[in-house]
Order: structure tokens, then sequence, then C-alpha cells
């Protein structure tokens, strides 16, 4: 299904979302994998300085960086062109993401989304959950760190910008530069039972994810009819602005990403 708005606001889109994922992850002990449900309902801004990919919550960063700049200090920066100063959020990892339980209302961690990370396989086990709560299906999906195949049948985009570039690239086209280096993660699915799967895509990849802007229901598009039960998804994620500023708590190196 397509359409081009929705009769309700975004915002309560996010909010259902938010619930749903309370419920389904109610006995969850991995903080790196309630962060990743974050990805969910919450815009993320985007830092890959130090060949890195850090993801903080949009909305926390321009707080941030709003109270910098609306001081007496900071509109003298900017009037200099001065740059101000990077905001400061703590990398969870495998050795601190204890530290998420205390701060978990205030949105203000960030992880490292890189293929290889803890992150990526995180938001894999929410994926999971998520189609096992509402389709009642069970799927395997994991990261991947690159698209090969040759007999590319259909995909699906979590997001219009996604979408966009996924189709151009199942079309054989070649996307702008600046379209592919917002490409954050692939991920592939596979649905355990193939009798759920139709014979002529059964055992195919499939390239499905998120992009720039706020997705909107019925927004998601695919290569082909929507009627396909899928059997492997590979995943794809982009990211927008890079404007979150990060460093890693005291007990790792500092790290500063604009």
């Amino acid at each position: 299904m397509r359409q081009t708005s929705i009769p309700i606001p975004p915002v309560f889109i996010d909010q259902m979302v938010h619930l749903i994922l309370r419920n389904i992850l109610a006995d969850c002990t991995d903080p790196m994998r309630l962060r990743a449900a974050e990805l969910f309902f919450r815009e993320q801004s985007a830092s890959t300085d130090d060949n890195r990919l850090m993801l903080a919550d949009e909305e926390i960063v321009e707080m941030h960086a709003r109270t910098g700049s609306e001081t007496g200090l900071g509109q003298l920066l900017a009037e200099t062109g001065t740059p101000l100063k990077s905001v400061a959020l703590d990398v969870l990892d495998d050795d601190n993401k204890e530290i998420y339980w205390a701060r978990s209302d205030r949105f203000d961690t960030v992880i490292d989304f890189r293929f290889g990370q803890p992150a990526p396989d995180a938001f894999a086990r929410v994926v999971e959950s998520w189609l096992r709560h509402l389709l009642k299906i069970e799927t395997q999906v994991e990261p991947r760190p690159s698209i090969e195949d040759a007999d590319w049948r259909w995909h699906i985009g979590l997001d219009r910008e996604a979408t966009r570039i996924l189709n151009a690239l199942y079309e054989g086209k070649t996307p702008p530069l600046q379209d592919m280096a917002s490409i954050v993660g692939l991920f592939r699915m596979r649905i355990r039972d193939e009798r759920m799967v139709l014979e002529r895509v059964r055992g195919k990849a499939r390239l499905s994810g998120p992009g720039h802007g706020r997705q909107e229901a019925g927004q998601d598009e695919a290569a082909e009819p929507a009627d396909q039960p899928a059997g492997d998804r590979l995943g794809l994620r982009t990211a927008g602005g890079e404007r979150a500023a990060t460093r890693r708590p005291a007990s790792a190196s500092p790290r500063t990403f604009r």
C-alpha cells in the first residue's frame, strides 16, 4: 500500500511503536538491545568521524546544541564564526552498557553501528522479536557487510530514502556517491518456515531498511508486489546528518565525533 500522507501525526505512531516494543522487550536484560530498539521510534543523528559510525538521539543532540548556542557566549561565538563546542554523549559498549538502565528515559547514549559491533546484532534481535510479536513468524536476522546477490528478486524499504536507494540498485543503476555514503548497515533475514515463502522467491535475497527522513505508515515500497512472502532479506539502513558529537566514558579512550 502506497500513500503520500497519513491522517494521524507521526509522533503518535512513534509513541505506539514505543509502547509495543516496551511490551515485546519487557523481559529483555540486554541494555544494548533496548538501546537498539530506540531506532524504531526515535530519530537518530549520525557521526562518521574517525571511521566509526555513531548513532545518537537527534532530539537530544539538537537540545544540547541549542542550549549551547542560546547562551551569551554561544551567541558571541556564532557571530564571530567560531565553532561551538561539540555535544558530549556516552558511547555504549560491552564494558559499560549497564549505565543504560539509569538513563534509559533520557535517550542520551550513543551506539556504534559498524558491522561487527554489538549494536547491529542487537538491532537484528529486535527485528526478530517485532516480527514474532506482530506477525507470528520466526525469522533469523543477521547483519551483513555487503550485498552479493546476482539473482536479486525483491526488497522492502523500511523508509522512503532506503527504498529509493534500493530501487535504484535493483534496477541496475548507480546511485550518487552521497546516497551510497548514507548506507549504515545491511541485514539478511530468513523466514524459518519455508512453507510461508512463495516457491519462486524461496531462498532468494531480499533487501530492506530505513533512511534519512521520518517513516510514515503505509510508505514502504517494494521492487515487486508486497503479497510475496519473504525468504531471505538483506536490510539496509541509511543515516541522516552527521551532527552527533560523542565521547567514550572514562573507562575508555575519549573520542569526539561531530
